[in-house]
Formats: C-alpha cells, sequence, structure tokens
C-alpha cells in the first residue's frame, strides 16, 4: 500500500510540474503583444488548449489525492471496505466545484 502512496504522490507531482509548464507556456505566448492579428488568434487558440490540459492534470491530481485520502483512511482498518473512486471523485467535483 505504501508504495502506491509513492506512485500516486509522484503522480501528482508530475501533474503538477505539467501545469507549471502549461502556465509558463501561455504567459510566454501572451507576453507578445505586436503581433499580426492573425498570429495573436492563433496564439489565444494555443492558450485555450493549454488551459484544456491544465484541467486534465489538475482533475487527475483530485483524483490521485482522493485515492491518497481513501489508502490512508481504511489503511488501518482489516474489515473490507466498499470504496468507488469514480462515484467518490463525481461528488467531489459536484460539491466542491458544481461540476457535473
Amino acid at each position: 500500500m505504501e508504495s502506491r502512496q509513492n506512485f500516486l504522490v509522484k503522480e501528482s507531482c508530475k501533474n503538477i510540474e505539467k501545469i507549471v509548464d502549461n502556465i509558463i507556456e501561455i504567459l510566454n505566448l501572451l507576453k507578445h503583444t505586436d503581433k499580426s492579428m492573425e498570429v495573436a488568434a492563433a496564439q489565444v487558440l494555443c492558450c485555450k488548449q493549454k488551459m484544456i490540459e491544465i484541467k486534465k492534470y489538475i482533475i487527475a491530481i483530485f483524483k490521485n489525492i482522493l485515492e491518497l485520502k481513501y489508502l490512508y483512511k481504511y489503511s488501518s482498518k482489516s474489515k473490507e471496505v466498499n470504496f468507488n473512486i469514480e462515484k467518490e471523485f463525481a461528488r467531489l467535483l459536484k460539491k466542491e466545484f458544481n461540476y457535473e
């Protein structure tokens, strides 16, 4: 179980690094304002794509955190636990972010 926890933490760290990289790319794209309209439009589209990627990584981090919470919560209990991570994740998104 500890190796699973380590894996989840490493995955979360990788996703955070990807988020930071995407944010840096967005900022670099947006700092050049002396471009033509076509180039600016392409940069906006690229920024939108990067933001979609960021959203994907954030969702992955939340899933990892939820699974870590589950592993921590039930690590010391010997009885069988019924835990549907997808259902719990959907509940978390709906509760915390009004997202369905």
